[in-house]
């Protein structure tokens, strides 16, 4: 009633005779953080509210100076279109008079604006018309109030025309309800501005807006001057009418504003009575990173390849996690491809699947070509699993295979030579034996049965618990693999039952009730399908648009990304993910997360297999100054976790977190170093091509020669290095795991011995098991925030404009690897990334590459 009252008496109480119009919709220098911020405040285009652009008509009319033959006279211009966008700081609107060219219009507007904190933006405009740049200022100290002023000037910032200073207040803490008052002043006269503006339903908004030359104007009704606005919003697009009037003119205006960001209103909101199932293609590569689309990097090359975008595992948990929480959605309908990603990785979007089923959510999966090993994992919970007539499921557990290239090198004659730690001859760091060796050593056929055993056992007890099985009658099924005729897999309780595609999409349409409702249209009744179907690539994911002045003060804890192959340098990333680790990115983003002081806590995601031991150290160093820095000040909590492997290298940058947490089936461990070279010397020879050094100044000046194999001096040197960065590593583990790993024992957990996530937390070489999202709680945890639900997470490594220039020509190198197809790929980069590693030294890097399928 209030808010009623309120509208009919600013409406039709005054005689109207606006002077100030504004054609977007807006009121006030206070408010104007939407497309008025071209009208009253251009602070208001430093207030994130996503990417908006807009477009208006208005009959409003100016008069504006013109030069004309060296003489200065009014010119009235009238009938305006106007068309502008907002984003990021940034606003440019263009404004079509009556006579304008497309090329010409008569009024351009550019402002630019940033946050100076969390309460404050600051901005500036110029207009092309009336000269002058406004620089205006927004001070939101608190929720329910809002202060603004502008200032305009001439183009040369000599001389101020006007100035206008607002406050709004909120009385009921939203924007249901919005009053205040602006005070305008110019040269020779001052205005003052009453608002109000109140939500009549969520997303229709009544504004009005009084012009007085003087507040006692406002007791009897003289010389007043008011503005109306009535504004729609359908969630991302807004339309409005805005108008004013006298006996002498109307104005008035409409338009639409479009905005990625979206607002929940009485035209949007999601129906909980109506249920959808959520139909998702679970197929193709998953990577940690955010995947990223360089707009300078087009490759016509890639396009004679298959080489694939990775899909972000985070974002994929995330949105699964979001459905188990949304009353609306009833289910999930997979349709299952070929699922490319380790087993920590599957093991953590297994996980975020049972507790989608554990809500109370249902779970269909379809296959048309069958389904693999591991992928059967991955939805083996799923109430009904179909596929397709004459395929099966390739269920027959985990082998692991090494190639070994021994004899080939011998009839080439290439001498590998490597150095690695060991005792008593003894060695678990086997990264070498492919080369060395003719066949498997006793010790890595330990070291991996173990392994894959303690893999084997996580893979058993998941498709025992998915269908409801026995262990034994799991183990009995997988023993009796593969299943390549459909009814065998039927019988076997694999599947429930074969369907041909199109006998798939007639259930499916059964399913959500579109059959009966075709039949009922036919019969001429109405009835509403029990369900809604909604395709994953159609969901709108858009950011929640923030209505609030000063929202609630989020934490924010950085994720950096530590993956790929550990290098000196810069880190490498494309499409499909980092092939190279760079201590200088990664030692960037560390150094930034912790000198942030909006930064609350750290979390490390690592998936690598190691490298370089130099650029591992260099990235254990800022670690340290995280964790142990002397200015306990700088000191932040620091969470490493580990993906499908944080090994050797990978693991001697963990050691030093304030905490370590790793899936199940995470590959870690590997506590070594080994040294890798191939001497081609003799090779070369036998084509005629000799190398011979010529010239000695200084004992051991040929110390690095290709030309012989290393004699006895320099294999000396290179074991003793190797020790030496073993007994470091071994000490960094010790001090990083204090308490947690003995000394006297350190050598039966290292030795470069590879472990399970799952062993790894009864040998003390982690914390806990868990996944990222387990790993991002702990570090709230660990930073003493209260509100789990209300965390920001920031991601890492940033790359600000420069650096992404500066990488466009880095690029060209790799011009020749999009054309490279996606099997042959990792192959390739694995042996160029070792080759380049080991130019740094001492390497560490787990002994093989583990790939279960």
């Amino acid at each position: 009633m209030l808010y009623t009252i309120l509208f009919f008496s600013f409406s039709f109480a005054f005689d109207i005779n606006s002077q100030v119009f504004d054609s977007w919709g807006g009121y006030s220098v206070s408010t104007s953080d939407n497309m008025d911020a071209f009208t009253y405040n251009p602070a208001g285009f430093g207030i994130d509210h996503g990417r908006q652009t807009g477009w208006y008509f208005s009959n409003n009319s100016i008069v504006v100076p013109t030069q004309l033959n060296n003489q200065i006279t009014n010119q009235l211009l009238s009938n305006s279109i106007v068309s502008a966008t907002k984003i990021n700081g940034f606003g440019y609107s263009l404004n079509y008079y009556e006579g304008d060219k497309l090329f010409n219009p008569s009024d351009i507007n550019i402002a630019f604006a940033s946050k100076v904190n969390s309460t404050t933006s600051f901005g500036a405009k110029w207009s092309k018309l009336k000269k002058e740049i406004s620089i205006g200022l927004i001070l939101r100290p608190f929720n329910f109030i809002s202060i603004g002023h502008t200032s305009n000037f001439d183009e040369e910032l000599k001389e101020e025309s006007s100035k206008r200073t607002g406050l709004a207040i909120r009385p009921l803490n939203n924007d249901r309800l919005t009053i205040g008052m602006d005070i305008i002043n110019d040269t020779d006269s001052e205005a003052y501005s009453p608002f109000i503006d109140f939500a009549l339903l969520p997303g229709v908004s009544i504004r009005n807006q009084v012009y007085v030359n003087n507040l006692n104007d406002l007791k009897n009704n003289s010389d007043m001057n008011i503005l109306t606005s009535i504004n729609i919003n359908f969630g991302k697009s807004e339309t409005y009418v805005s108008g004013s009037s006298n006996s002498a003119n109307n104005h008035y205006s409409f338009g639409m504003i479009e905005t990625s960001h979206k607002r929940e209103t009485i035209f949007n909101r999601t129906s909980k009575k109506k249920q959808r199932f959520v139909r998702l293609k679970l197929d193709g590569l998953y990577i940690e990173e955010k995947t990223e689309k360089d707009p300078f990097d087009f490759n016509p090359l890639s396009l004679l390849s298959n080489q694939e975008r990775g899909q972000q595992l985070r974002k994929w948990i995330n949105e699964i996690d979001n459905f188990s929480k949304d009353e609306s959605v009833a289910g999930l309908i997979i349709d299952l491809g070929s699922v490319r990603a380790g087993f920590a990785k599957k093991q953590e979007m297994r996980n975020a699947l049972k507790r989608f089923k554990s809500s109370g959510k249902k779970i269909i999966v379809y296959s048309e070509y069958g389904i693999g090993n591991s992928d059967y994992y991955l939805i083996s919970m799923a109430d009904e699993i179909y596929i397709n007539n004459m395929t099966g499921v390739n269920l027959i557990g985990l082998s692991a295979e090494v190639t070994f290239y021994r004899q080939f090198l011998d009839t080439l004659n290439i001498v590998p030579e490597v150095f690695r730690v060991n005792f008593d001859g003894k060695t678990y760091k086997t990264a070498g034996d492919p080369f060395t060796e003719k066949t498997a050593t006793e010790e890595m056929k330990e070291n991996y049965g173990e392994l894959f055993n303690d893999i084997y056992s996580i893979l058993i007890d998941a498709i025992s618990e998915g269908r409801l099985w026995s262990k034994k009658r799991t183990e009995e099924i997988v023993n009796n693999g593969p299943y390549f005729i459909t009814s065998e897999t039927i019988e076997n309780g694999l599947v429930t039952a074969a369907m041909y595609p199109d006998e798939f999409e007639a259930y499916v349409d059964k399913l959500i009730g579109k059959e009966e409702g075709e039949k009922n249209k036919k019969s001429a009744k109405t009835i509403k399908t029990e369900y809604d179907l909604v395709k994953w690539k159609e969901i709108d994911r858009s950011k929640e648009y923030i209505s609030d002045w000063k929202p609630k003060k989020k934490n924010n804890i950085a994720l950096i990304y530590a993956v790929g192959g550990i290098m000196s340098g810069e880190s490498k990333k494309g499409s499909s993910g980092s092939t190279v680790m760079g201590d200088k990115t990664i030692n960037k983003a560390i150094k930034s997360a912790r000198e942030n002081k909006k930064i609350d806590a750290i979390v490390l995601r690592i998936d690598s297999g190691g490298g370089s031991a130099l650029a591992s150290d260099q990235m254990w160093r800022q670690i340290e100054l995280t964790t142990n820095n002397p200015d306990k000040t700088k000191n932040k909590p620091f969470i490493a976790s580990m993906s499908d492997v944080a090994a050797s290298g990978g693991y001697y940058i963990a050691c030093n977190a304030d905490k370590i947490i790793a899936d199940e089936a995470t590959i870690t461990g590997s506590i070594g170093v080994i040294g890798l070279s191939f001497n081609t010397s003799k090779f070369l020879r036998q084509f005629g091509i000799n190398k011979e050094v010529i010239v000695k100044q200084g004992e051991h000046s040929d110390f690095y020669t290709g030309s012989r194999l290393r004699n006895s001096y320099e294999i000396d040197k290179i074991e003793k290095s190797i020790e030496d960065s073993y007994e470091t590593f071994k000490k960094r583990v010790i001090e990083g795991r204090k308490g947690l790993i003995n000394p006297e024992v350190i050598d039966d957990i290292a030795m470069g011995r590879v472990w399970t996530g799952r062993k790894a937390k009864q040998v003390n070489l982690i914390d806990e098991v868990g996944g990222l999202n387990d790993a991002i709680i702990l570090a709230a945890q660990e930073a003493k925030i209260e509100d789990l639900e209300n965390i920001n997470i920031i991601e890492y490594p940033r790359k600000d404009i420069t650096e992404k220039l500066k990488n466009i020509s880095g690029k060209k190198r790799s011009k020749l690897l999009d054309t490279i197809p996606s099997e042959l790929l990792d192959d390739y980069i694995d042996l160029i990334t070792l080759s380049e590693i080991s130019k740094d030294g001492p390497v560490m890097i787990i002994p093989i590459k583990i790939e279960i399928k």
